[in-house]
């Protein structure tokens, strides 16, 4: 198992701010505005990454 930690990117941001669950958990949906997407990329959030192979 690898994992990775990188800082936030503009493409990862926008597949955050765009993310939408199905009911019933969609409480969990994103309602942040642009300004927050703009925090996310202020160097401060970081992305983890998990990788797992499995061998058969």
């Amino acid at each position: 198992m690898q994992l990775f930690i990188e800082s936030m990117n503009e493409q990862t941001a926008q597949d955050l701010h765009n993310w939408k669950y199905d009911k019933p958990y969609d409480f969990y949906n994103n309602e942040c505005a642009d300004e927050e997407k703009k925090e996310r990329l202020d160097g401060t959030v970081h992305i983890t990454h998990l990788l797992m192979m499995l061998k058969n």
